[in-house]
């Protein structure tokens, strides 16, 4: 599990490598990055995986654990 928090943070440092092609300088305000990080497909994807990672992570941690008791 260890490795695997490890990987999990390490590919998250690369995400500036990951980007999708463009510029972010039309967003301005809360409201306006909130707009373009749910009109992106790049960014909804990235979300709905670390979501999906984080829940997966979790639901691993919870079984893991009750097994040992």
């Amino acid at each position: 599990m260890r490795h695997l928090l490890t990987a999990l943070f390490f590919s998250l440092l690369t995400s500036s490598a990951l980007a999708h092609p463009g510029s972010h300088h039309d967003v301005h305000g809360l409201s306006a990055y909130v707009r373009h990080l749910l009109d992106s497909p790049f960014h909804t994807a990235l979300f709905a995986g670390i979501v999906l990672s984080v829940f997966a992570a979790v639901l691993y941690l919870f079984f893991a654990r009750k097994t040992q008791d």
